[in-house]
């Protein structure tokens, strides 16, 4: 993580005409950095919270659906490839929590308007 400075400085030196490849040298930073700052802008403080670029793009607001569907991935969650590189994401949730299974399919929804919500129930 550079400092706000170097990253102003580096907007500055850009906005004057030099090239990438010139500030990169100019300040040490990497030219994929300094793309990215060009690009999709510099943070304005260290540390400081953003929107990920792809909720930031949404015409609607999944920031909270997109976070959900993240944590159930990362908990009970898995991607599985299928034929022509075609990937679907599994997520185990028990049957007692009825609310649960409604609010993840709620939310690939909100994540995903044309997805396709399969349950499937495994009984014991």
């Amino acid at each position: 993580m550079y400092e706000a400075r170097v990253r102003s400085n580096a907007l500055t030196l850009l906005g004057k005409g030099l090239s990438v490849n010139a500030v990169s040298r100019e300040l040490g930073v990497s030219r994929a950095a300094i793309r990215a700052w060009r690009d999709v802008g510099p943070l304005a403080v260290a540390g400081a919270v953003t929107d990920c670029f792809r909720c930031a793009s949404e015409q609607t607001d999944n920031t909270h659906a997109y976070a959900l569907l993240l944590g159930l991935y990362l908990g009970d969650g898995c991607l599985s490839r299928h034929r022509g590189d075609v990937f679907s994401l599994r997520i185990a949730c028990d049957a007692k929590y009825a609310g649960v299974i409604d609010e993840v399919a709620q939310a690939i929804g909100d994540v995903r308007a044309r997805a396709k919500v399969f349950m499937c129930l495994h009984l014991e």
